[in-house]
């Protein structure tokens, strides 16, 4: 029953009510006239009960207290019981469920006296809950209305309500790409997350779109597609979708018709079958491949079921009786190839059938030709035998060059037998040779393993360039050049100094042109990745002799690196000459220092007379002040003197553990005043926590002086800031101190000879500060050399070992 047709039952129930209400009062106030009035009252009465008790609708009066006044059949058979009678003694108050829902009910109706849908859950009399739809009015304190027994509706609604949540989780949480679309106009109605994830769109974006957006059928092919399903002539498709990066994707569409919301809807379960559509070209290409594979082959490939029926033949065995694939198809194999009605008795697919174990067999048939058959088994997932694979040869031709081999062997034996005794003593012979040969081969070996560790352990570099490939270098080699590429080209060259560059490529051309069959050169090169590092610089002895290897001409290089060689031969000389030097001061420093004594005396003498009466007092006080000058020129001369003994003579140095950079503050004490006088701003760095070294701190310090001295001296004429940078640091097992200066820096044309004595760019320098400094350093074990810095003038890094060392022998 509709809801409208029930609220027309409840108005009318509700006027019978008051109706019946009004004439009750009015006849039970007519005392006059009772038997008239009660007959008309009975009458009445029965009318409208008659009416109540026919309604669908189940009808009721009760009071307040929870009795029953009245109810129909209909409202007796909601409760199950079996009559009204046996509902009036139950009472109202035992069939709600909840008691609250009518103490809600109770007092809605005393606030607005009717209550209209009021939905409640009451119990039957067998105890089972019903819902049903209660309407009242309250009159007094007694309550009219009806029940509509309700609970149909709502199992239903409640199935309903489960069944799209039930297609909701399905549709939703589903992992399958899932659309659903509308066939009249290709509209994607709703998509699941998978879909989502599949295409690339959101969801806004896909439901915003028709499937002949994404379909790449024309848009008339996709609705008869469509129509397809929507009729079910067919449910499963194959087509191309477009992703949103533009990807064309192979798909696997289930489709079928669906009825939501009053719509005829398609709904679509999609698989991506791209990977299965390559996988399975792959396989078709295989399977093409091996077919071309076994038509090749001259053997007869024959594919027989277990009850020896043709299933499949290679282009061999269709020839051999001249028939086509699909006319041996299904046939029996005994039939066709020996016009048999049944198997032959030793047939090897026989055997394999029942043994499941590969068969092999020859057989000569009555035209006098042989064959060679093998069968192999073939089995299904399980394991289970299904098939076999027959391959048959004609070996006819071997078999015959086997039988005229035979009896060429035969004839060969008889032969051999006649040249063995005559071989025999050669062959004693032989073996004397060979043992000879192999001790031979044995020593050779020897002596080749013995050149090539001595090549191997060489210290000289060798290497073989042969067609412009390095065919060998041995470790040496490696460890002087680095790796060298396999082809000797050009850019090998860009290591070598330029001034040795022209040279080097001469000696080349003289030998691989043949006019020289040997030529020597020593060269200069950088090391490679140190190409911009002046000072890694090494000198290298090379020979190159024209040789034969492996049957071709080649070269071979002989490399020595003679860097130390070279540096030794260059302090040879200095020493050379320092020692020279070292006579001729000696001498100048005797032949002054003679005459110099008898200055002295005199001026001793001199100031004894001035000390006497004789002379007068003003000539007394000037005598002393020429003696006086006479003294600090000699006590100048004297230091002279030894300075060039000390550079003829130098001390050797007392090794001791010093603190470097202590030295370093006692040097900078001594030169602050000089440098603040010469506007010369000083930075240091100086790394905390250096361990201790071994040296003489004193001449140590009479180094960095000079070096700092030489920095204040070449910064004179600067119209830039002035600026003098002390580092000292550690670099693995020596200790390091560099002084920086923003002078003009040093020329690289004069680099080489600043260390040489006497060799000064200063008018009014003696040229020997460096060349002593360098001794002293040189005295410790260790370097100076020169760098380039960022203020565009030079650096001078000493590096000093951490450990004791003693002078090599």
């Amino acid at each position: 029953m509709d809801r409208k047709a029930h609220r027309e039952l409840e108005r009318r129930v509700e006027d019978l009510t008051v109706k019946l209400t009004k004439d009750s009062r009015r006849l039970n106030g007519e005392i006059k006239g009772r038997n008239r009035a009660e007959r008309k009252s009975k009458n009445l009465d029965k009318t409208y009960r008659n009416l109540l008790n026919i309604s669908l609708v189940g009808i009721y009066q009760t009071n307040l207290k929870g009795d029953i006044l009245y109810i129909n059949d209909a409202l007796a058979k909601i409760f199950e019981f079996e009559s009204p009678e046996e509902m009036l003694l139950e009472g109202a108050i035992d069939r709600y469920k909840h008691f609250e829902d009518r103490e809600v009910l109770i007092q809605t109706l005393k606030e607005s006296r009717s209550v209209k849908d009021f939905e409640i859950e009451v119990l039957t009399k067998t105890g089972e809950t019903k819902s049903i739809l209660l309407s009242a009015v309250l009159e007094g304190d007694t309550l009219s209305g009806m029940i509509m027994d309700i609970t149909d509706r709502k199992k239903a609604e409640e199935a309903l309500r489960e069944s799209e949540e039930l297609y909701r989780s399905l549709f939703k949480n589903n992992h399958s790409v899932m659309l659903l679309i509308d066939p009249e106009n290709a509209d994607i109605i709703d998509v699941n997350p998978a879909a989502i994830s599949f295409y690339g769109w959101s969801y806004e974006e896909l439901t915003g779109k028709k499937i002949t957006n994404i379909n790449m059928l024309t848009e008339e092919q996709v609705f008869q597609e469509m129509e397809k399903a929507k009729t079910e002539q067919r449910r499963k498709f194959y087509f191309q979708h477009c992703l949103a990066s533009g990807e064309i994707r192979d798909v696997e569409v289930y489709s079928g018709s669906i009825k939501l919301h009053d719509r005829e809807l398609l709904y679509s379960i999609i698989h991506d079958i791209t990977d299965r559509k390559q996988a399975e070209k792959a396989l078709q290409e295989s399977e093409q491949e091996k077919k071309k594979i076994l038509n090749s082959l001259v053997e007869l490939v024959v594919y027989q079921d277990i009850e020896m029926r043709v299933l499949w033949a290679n282009r061999a065995a269709c020839e051999s009786v001249h028939l086509t694939r699909e006319e041996l198809l299904g046939r029996y194999c005994y039939e066709i190839w020996h016009q048999r009605s049944d198997p032959c008795p030793d047939c090897p697919v026989m055997k394999t059938m029942k043994t499941d174990q590969p068969e092999k067999m020859e057989k000569y048939t009555p035209d006098g030709r042989a064959w060679s058959i093998r069968c192999y088994p073939v089995h299904d997932a399980n394991g289970k035998i299904v098939a076999a694979i027959e391959l048959v040869l004609d070996i006819t031709e071997r078999k015959r060059a086997e039988e005229e081999l035979q009896k060429a062997r035969d004839d060969l034996e008889q032969r051999v037998k006649e040249r063995t005794a005559e071989l025999a003593e050669s062959n004693e012979k032989l073996k004397k040779e060979i043992i000879e040969r192999k001790q031979t081969e044995g020593e050779l070996r020897e002596s080749e393993n013995r050149i090539r560790n001595l090549v191997d352990s060489s210290p000289v570099g060798i290497c073989i360039i042969q067609q412009n490939q390095i065919v060998y270098q041995n470790p040496n080699l490696k460890r002087l050049w680095g790796p060298l590429p396999k082809r000797f080209e050009n850019h090998v060259l860009d290591y070598l100094h330029p001034d040795d560059v022209e040279k080097c490529k001469e000696v080349y051309r003289q030998i691989t042109s043949g006019r020289d069959q040997t030529s020597e050169v020593d060269f200069r090169f950088y090391p490679p990745g140190e190409k911009d590092h002046k000072f890694s610089l090494c000198w290298v002895q090379c020979r190159a002799i024209l040789i034969n290897y492996q049957g071709e001409d080649a070269i071979l290089l002989n490399m020595m690196d003679i860097t130390r060689l070279k540096e030794i031969e260059h302090l040879l000389t200095i020493k050379q000459k320092m020692s020279s030097l070292g006579h001729v001061a000696a001498g100048i420093a005797h032949e002054i220092r003679n005459p110099l004594t008898g200055i002295n005396s005199y001026l001793y003498t001199l100031e004894d007379l001035c000390d006497s009466e004789i002379i007068e007092g003003d000539q007394i006080e000037m005598i002393k002040q020429i003696i006086s000058q006479f003294q600090l020129a000699s006590d100048k001369i004297e230091a002279v003197i030894k300075r060039v003994l000390d550079f003829s003579r130098p001390n050797p140095p007392k090794m001791d553990l010093i603190d470097l950079n202590q030295c370093i503050e006692d040097t900078l004490n001594l030169s602050s005043i000089t440098l603040r006088k010469n506007n010369i701003k000083l930075e240091k760095s100086l790394e905390p926590d250096l361990p201790q070294c071994y040296g003489d701190s004193h001449l140590i310090e009479q180094v960095l002086l000079n070096l700092i001295n030489n920095a204040a001296r070449a910064m004179e004429k600067n119209q830039k800031a002035k600026r003098i940078q002390i580092d000292s640091f550690r670099k693995k097992k020596s200790l390091y101190i560099q002084v920086s200066d923003s002078g003009p820096g040093i020329p690289k044309e004069l680099e080489d000879q600043l260390f040489d004595p006497f060799f000064t760019t200063s008018s009014d320098g003696t040229g020997i500060g460096l060349n002593i400094a360098q001794r002293i350093i040189s005295d410790h074990h260790g370097t100076i050399t020169i760098l380039e810095n960022k203020y565009g003038g030079a650096t001078f890094r000493v590096e000093l070992p951490i450990e004791k060392r003693t002078p090599s022998r």
